[in-house]
């Protein structure tokens, strides 16, 4: 048998590998073009790279959920806009991002951002804050929405700045939630010192939720004087002058623990910023003159005041009769205190150790229905509600016991239970 290839047979074989080869050249024109991540790009969504976070950003072109994943630390010199309804999450992926010039941030207005971790967000050049949160217009309901997880710190003047919409009176529908996170807020370029969280002072409606963070600030850690609904759940929150500051809007805090500065106590007036020095809580009625309500749920305050109500504004009675304070347990450490004005203070619960010997300046923030007593505790003194006293009303002919009712639960009282009480009823 002859198996010498001839010339013909030759070129007929590279022809056919030819056309093969030009067969899949042109399928794999025709596939979706995807740019896989390389290993100097910065960012990726799915598995496609980006050289730097700004144009991975950009590449969210619509509302569609996106993750951006950081791969690697990351540094920005733009402003990077997130707005026009788009849903955007910024996984950290043990990476950091740094704004390195002064005034560049993350811009969330009219969308949503959440943050995941492990990271760190951080001016280099701290003058605003990493995350700045824009209202829209009134009647807006989560206009502009930010979520920091478990894992993520934010470090800046403020670590997030809740604000208005510049030439605009759009101040509605800002929401920050923070979980598990860690904000902090220190000098600023000038050296004005910083604060955690800030809310401006026009902002007309926000909610903030801050749950089991660590919240530091070199001033004020908390400063929030525009009408904003905060709850804070667990946690801590550390400024070296003031915990906490409230100027407008609701406070709720559960189960945290707030501190400030132990020096003497003072209140300044001021237009732009903070007041209050050298305490936990500060409450001090803006030049917007809006209610304030705040609800102490336990936790602990120290500083030179525990709890302070100021009115370096003047504001009028009128004003400040819109300023109420009511506590209803915790351990505080320092002070209690108000100023001469219609503000109040209702304690109804907690532990106050700067009270043992001057129980008078404690006494007038308890309400009739509580009492301070001795319980056990050396250094300080205890508000508990007073023990109330149980009538037991006996059934007649005419008011069966069936019928009875306890005004305080609704519950059937029977007549043996009833004779039991008897014996163990107290007098308040």
């Amino acid at each position: 048998r002859n198996t010498t290839i001839t010339k013909k047979e030759r070129r007929t074989t590279m022809k056919k590998t030819i056309a093969m080869l030009l067969a899949l050249l042109l399928v794999a024109v025709m596939l979706p073009v995807t740019a896989m991540a390389a290993e100097g790009d910065v960012a990726k969504i799915g598995e496609t790279g980006y050289p730097t976070l700004e144009a991975a950003f950009a590449a969210v072109t619509n509302s569609t959920a996106t993750t951006i994943t950081l791969l690697k630390d990351a540094d920005v010199t733009n402003i990077i806009r997130i707005e026009s309804g788009k849903n955007i999450t910024l996984a950290l992926n043990g990476n950091n991002v740094t704004f390195t010039i002064e005034s560049k941030f993350f811009r969330v207005c009219n969308a949503m951002l959440t943050v995941t971790g492990s990271g760190t967000i951080k001016e280099k050049n701290p003058y605003f804050s990493p995350i700045i949160i824009k209202g829209g217009p009134e009647g807006s309901v989560n206009y502009s929405v930010v979520n920091i997880k478990e894992g993520v710190t934010l470090e800046g003047w403020a670590g997030v700045m809740v604000d208005q919409t510049s030439g605009t009176s759009n101040n509605y529908g800002m929401v920050l939630n923070v979980e598990n996170a860690t904000l902090k807020g220190i000098n600023d370029t000038s050296g004005a010192s910083g604060t955690a969280i800030y809310v401006n002072g026009v902002v007309a409606d926000a909610k903030i939720s801050v749950t089991n963070a660590a919240l530091t600030g070199t001033g004020t850690c908390m400063y929030l004087a525009g009408n904003a609904e905060t709850t804070i759940n667990g946690g801590s929150v550390t400024g070296d002058i003031t915990g906490i500051e409230i100027r407008a809007g609701k406070l709720v805090l559960n189960n945290c623990d707030v501190t400030g500065g132990h020096g003497e106590v003072t209140a300044v007036a001021n237009g732009n910023g903070a007041t209050v020095s050298n305490a936990a809580l500060a409450v001090s009625q803006h030049t917007t003159k809006k209610p304030i309500d705040v609800t102490v749920n336990g936790g602990s305050f120290s500083g030179g005041a525990a709890v302070y109500e100021a009115n370096p504004q003047n504001n009028s009675t009128t004003d400040t009769a819109k300023v109420k304070i009511n506590v209803t347990g915790g351990a505080f450490k320092g002070v209690i205190a108000k100023d001469e004005d219609n503000s109040t203070i209702a304690i109804t619960g907690g532990i106050y150790y700067s009270y043992v010997h001057n129980q008078e300046d404690l006494a007038k923030f308890v309400p009739e229905g509580s009492e301070i007593i001795f319980d056990g505790i050396s250094d300080g003194v205890q508000v508990k509600p007073k023990n109330t006293t149980i009538v037991i009303i006996q059934p007649t002919e005419d008011k069966p016991a069936e019928d009875q009712k306890n005004p305080s639960t609704g519950a059937n009282d029977f007549v043996g239970i009833a004779a039991a009480m008897a014996i163990v009823s107290v007098v308040g």
